[in-house]
């Protein structure tokens, strides 16, 4: 969804939802067994982002801070130091 510039609702079960969403900025982290809360995240997307993508244009600029580019270096860092 970042990707495409797309609102993102995630659950909260989800590897790195709490690192790639940013809670109403790019989209809602939820209870996926909480409906209410699930109907509730999807309604407040669709608003929010209708005529302005808001969510999506953020979720899109956050999403380049995981490329591999970007994450590569940090790794690649910590076995430097470790071979050495």
């Amino acid at each position: 969804a970042m990707c495409s510039s797309m609102p993102e609702v995630v659950s909260k079960f989800a590897d790195g939802a709490y690192d790639l969403v940013e809670q109403n900025v790019t989209g809602m982290i939820i209870d996926p067994y909480n409906s209410d809360e699930f109907a509730n995240a999807l309604e407040i997307a669709l608003k929010i982002n209708t005529g302005t993508n808001k969510w999506g244009i953020a979720g899109n600029k956050r999403i380049s801070n995981f490329s591999f580019e970007h994450v590569s270096v940090p790794f690649m860092d910590a076995i430097e130091y470790v071979l050495k």
